[in-house]
């Protein structure tokens, strides 16, 4: 059994109260409780606030003694959000508590509850007569519904440079069971032509399939609205044709790994996913206040020391990241390395590297940086 039991909950007046019960034999004396939210307190009853840095919180309760299955309660008062409810992701995050002598306290913190809830909107319901089997939705399309064709023995791509573009989008086939580079399948014929930029045409009969395209990212393009068509109905594709090409040059993605940390893995898993909705953009958020991620041989010290946050680290636990050591940097080689999976899956890489402003984690590693003058 945890020795503190932390209960967090929104009020009738939309105060924040957590309450403390000990759940051990023993009296407990002066600790801190310490979280992460993402609105500010603005007023506090029942502790004072020994450290804040953004909206990560070291408490220290009021009490003296904390008897054995006696509650103690804190009320806090937040910033209020525009729409002037909380919801879920409101409540404190990473929760931990430390004794007097700087000593983890074992302790386990309840969901968040709320004595007045929303109500849940009840919304019309969308009909699902219109379907649309490729996303996003091409240019042109023609599919004879009348006419499919069986796909249960998958497609043969013998073309030299379709096979080098199914490369990148293999793994995923074989992931979803659809096989191109079956000897029984239905074979894909490549022709090159002067097309704009990622734009294809997909020709479909019984007898063959027809790509044609004038770069890579059109090659690969086709061959992923292709896979939506075998998936969507399930080893049978239509016969028709499809033309298509991107109605924005730019169709990004974020991904925030300054905040929260995401292993490259992780990272090439949502390429791999930005690639079969035709995305093409990734941008990389690498550094921010809570981290600097990006490794940098001539300053070795700056994502070793910065990339880490945890209780006494000098990176607090920011965002929930809890007690413990939580967070990893990329060095040269895997940036190298995401570059050029990404390039595979026609996606462009965009880093972002915050300067001036929200450079916190910087300047605890090169405090010189900041203008005192100001």
């Amino acid at each position: 059994m945890s020795s503190i039991t932390i209960s967090p909950k929104f009020n009738n007046k939309n105060f924040l109260e957590i309450v403390l019960k000990n759940n051990s034999k023993e009296i407990l004396g002066k600790f801190k409780y310490c979280f992460s939210l993402i609105y500010s307190i603005k007023k506090v009853n029942g502790a004072t606030i020994l450290r804040k840095t953004g909206r990560y919180y070291e408490l220290l309760m009021d009490h003296k003694l904390l008897q054995p299955n006696q509650n103690i309660i804190i009320r806090l008062e937040l910033q209020l959000p525009r729409i002037g409810s909380y919801n879920m992701s409101c409540g404190p995050e990473g929760s931990f508590i430390i004794d007097e002598n700087d000593k983890l306290i074992n302790s386990k913190t309840e969901e968040l509850s709320f004595e007045k809830e929303i109500k849940k909107n009840i919304y019309s319901k969308i009909s699902d007569s219109v379907s649309n089997p490729i996303i996003p939705e091409p240019m042109k399309m023609y599919l004879n519904k009348n006419k499919f064709i069986n796909c249960n023995n998958g497609f043969l791509i013998q073309d030299s440079t379709l096979l080098e573009t199914f490369k990148a989008i293999k793994d995923t086939c074989n992931n979803l069971s659809i096989d191109f580079l079956s000897q029984n399948g239905l074979q894909i014929f490549y022709q090159q032509k002067n097309f704009k930029t990622d734009e294809y045409k997909l020709i479909i009969s019984s007898k063959q399939i027809q790509i044609v395209a004038g770069d890579y990212g059109g090659r690969l393009y086709a061959l992923i609205s292709l896979i939506h068509l075998a998936y969507y109905y399930n080893n049978k594709i239509p016969e028709g044709i499809i033309e298509d090409r991107p109605q924005f040059k730019w169709r990004g993605m974020h991904l925030d790994c300054s905040r929260q940390y995401h292993s490259i893995i992780q990272i090439k898993r949502l390429l791999i996913y930005m690639a079969i909705f035709k995305l093409n953009r990734f941008h990389w958020h690498l550094t921010d206040n809570e981290a600097w991620r990006l490794d940098i041989k001539s300053f070795p010290d700056l994502a070793s020391d910065t990339s880490f946050r945890g209780y006494k680290l000098l990176i607090p636990p920011l965002y929930g990241s809890g007690y413990n050591r939580y967070g990893g940097f990329y060095s040269s080689e895997n940036v190298k390395e995401i570059i050029q999976f990404a390039a595979k899956l026609n996606i462009e890489i965009m880093p972002e590297i915050d300067l001036p402003a929200h450079s916190w984690a910087l300047v605890q590693v090169m405090p010189k940086l900041y203008d005192q003058s100001s």
